[in-house]
This record gives structure tokens, C-alpha cells and sequence, in this order.
């Protein structure tokens, strides 16, 4: 049971050339909890440069699920592994074989919910993990398992921060992710300075016993690696 008085935890980005994004948030509950937790990522949403939609799954036929935007499913399980009564129908829908992939090319992440101490752990939501993707979906962030017996929190602050770096390093449409930087430029970057590195090397003298180039030139071209982190202009 969700716990009176719980900090709810905001980590704050600067402003984003993309503000506004659209994220979809939907939400399997029966005792409140998934929804709980589905509300505070829309309530954060704006700090971190997305305009959320926040709903419950019995809203699912209303729902387009075409496009780019990110979809966040945040659910628990009742019993030992059922869905709650507002997400049977639609973990039904998805779990049908003649269901078209309605989620083609869709970014996807999972928190299930649920308590250890049942045999179908989180049960409801590893099938939607499974389906989602099964129906075209693309997983951007591994599912996060919350138990209840260690506490939902220990769980889901740590996910939830995950959940945030994953969203900003999505690109949109444009190919554009966040940071402002887009896919074509970071690809760019790493090639240039990939070739720099080599080249730095090149140009040094070899160790004639070992056979290599100096500990330093080898940290030069490390430093210029694909790995080097990029800032957007």
C-alpha cells in the first residue's frame, strides 16, 4: 500500500529546444497505485521539457497510438498475476493474435508493479513488455520490476531518473533528441574525431621496444573517442 505522505522527487533540466514533446502515460490500477505514480510523471513532465497525457487503460480505444510519441505503461497486478479491472480489456486487445501492430516503430517502457511474496510476480506487466513489442513496439528502457515488500520507492525513484535520460535522448520526428543535438551530428562528431585520433597517433614516434605509441598519445586518442560526451551549441 502507497505510503501517506510520500516526497515526491523532481530532478530538473534546463530548458529544451523541443519543449512541449508529447509523452503518453497510461496507467493499469486496482488499488491506486500504478495510477499514483502514473499522475507524478505527468506532474513532472513539464520540468523535463514533455507535455504528458496521462490516462487509464480502460481509455484505450480512444487512444492513437501512431507516431513517435513515447509511451510509458505504469501497472500492477491483482491477485496472483491478473490485471487490474481498468487494464483487462486492453492487455486482452494486446495479447490477441489478429491485433495488427498498432505500436509500429512506437518507444516503449514498462514499470510493473507487484509483491514478491506471489508467484506471478509483476505478472501484468511483463506481459504488456512482451506484447508491446510483439505488436511493433520499440523498448528504449528495460522494464522496472517494483516490489512492494522492499517498498515502492526504493524501486521507482531510481527508474524514474532512468526514465527521464532515456525520454531526453530519444529522438523526435526531425531526428532531434533533447539535447538539441541531432542523430546525423553526433554521427558526424564520432567519425571526426575517431579520424583525429588516429591521426594524432600517426604522427608520434613509436616506442621502438614495444612497439607502441606513448601512455599519453594513447590517452589523446582516447579522449577524442566515440564516447567523448557531445554539448549541443
Amino acid at each position: 500500500r502507497r505510503r501517506p505522505g510520500r516526497v515526491v522527487h523532481i530532478q530538473h533540466y534546463a530548458p529544451h529546444s523541443n519543449m512541449g514533446r508529447k509523452l503518453l502515460v497510461m496507467y493499469g490500477t486496482q488499488t491506486g497505485n500504478a495510477r499514483a505514480l502514473a499522475k507524478e510523471l505527468g506532474e513532472n513532465a513539464s520540468s523535463h521539457g514533455f507535455e504528458a497525457q496521462v490516462c487509464g487503460m480502460e481509455k484505450f480505444k480512444g487512444l492513437d497510438f501512431k507516431g513517435d510519441e513515447p509511451l510509458v505503461i505504469v501497472t500492477s497486478s491483482t491477485g496472483n498475476g491478473d490485471a487490474p479491472d481498468n487494464a483487462d480489456a486492453f492487455l486482452r486487445y494486446c495479447k490477441r493474435k489478429s491485433t495488427p501492430a498498432v505500436f509500429a516503430g512506437k518507444p516503449f517502457a514498462v514499470c510493473a508493479l507487484g509483491d514478491s511474496n506471489y508467484e506471478q510476480f509483476c505478472e501484468v506487466g511483463k506481459r504488456f513488455d512482451e506484447h508491446v513489442e510483439r505488436l511493433g513496439g520499440v523498448r528504449f528502457l528495460k522494464r522496472c520490476d517494483v516490489d512492494e515488500v522492499d517498498g515502492i520507492e526504493a524501486h521507482w525513484i531510481p527508474w524514474q531518473e532512468k526514465l527521464w535520460s532515456a525520454l531526453h535522448a530519444l529522438p523526435d520526428s526531425t531526428g532531434v533528441t533533447n539535447s538539441g543535438v541531432s542523430d546525423a551530428t553526433v554521427n558526424a562528431v564520432k567519425v571526426a574525431a575517431a579520424a583525429a585520433g588516429a591521426a594524432a597517433l600517426a604522427e608520434r614516434p613509436i616506442n621502438e621496444t614495444t612497439g607502441t605509441a606513448p601512455s599519453s598519445e594513447l590517452a589523446v586518442m582516447a579522449g577524442l573517442s566515440a564516447e567523448t560526451p557531445l554539448q549541443a551549441p
